[in-house]
């Protein structure tokens, strides 16, 4: 199972697979959760983390806080794998090449207007992909900042940051 399975496995299943479907609470429940724990993560400063600790704790807590990051980020990618997949062809392909001059069809209306939700349900979903990105990207800094500082306490483990 990918991540992007476990994440859809948790939030109850997927529920995406038509043009015209209604984003699920649980999608956005889950994406709150992993906007708000990026928001934590990237407030975090080192120095104030093992302030005061001796160096094992601190290592330790360093460690964790890295831990944290990359399976936060993790999610992310996952997410962002799971709507990418998501939208597939976009909807005004359908129109340009495969409606030319059918417009006046009555059946058209009503898949135009399918058409038209799943331009929205794209919509929210690119948005939605926009505020994982912005909110991810200072935590790149952050994880690098957690290495070095790892690296710099143990310098015997081999690791160059």
């Amino acid at each position: 199972m990918t991540g992007a399975d476990d994440m859809a496995a948790e939030r109850g299943g997927p529920n995406r697979g038509t043009p015209d479907r209604v984003t699920s609470v649980n999608d956005h429940d889950a994406d709150a959760d992993v906007l708000s724990r990026l928001g934590e993560l990237a407030l975090v400063q080192i120095d104030t983390l093992v302030a005061g600790a001796p160096g094992p704790v601190a290592a330790a807590l360093v460690s964790a806080y890295i831990d944290d990051i990359r399976h936060t980020l993790g999610l992310v990618e996952a997410r962002l794998c799971e709507l990418t997949a998501e939208a597939g062809p976009s909807p005004l392909t359908a129109v340009l090449r495969h409606m030319p001059g059918t417009h006046a069809l009555p059946d058209v209306v009503e898949r135009l207007d399918v058409l038209g939700r799943g331009m929205r349900a794209r919509a929210r979903d690119f948005r939605t992909q926009a505020r994982l990105c912005e909110a991810s990207a200072p935590l790149f800094s952050r994880l690098i900042a957690a290495e070095r500082y790892l690296a710099q306490m143990n310098p015997m483990n081999g690791t160059n940051v």
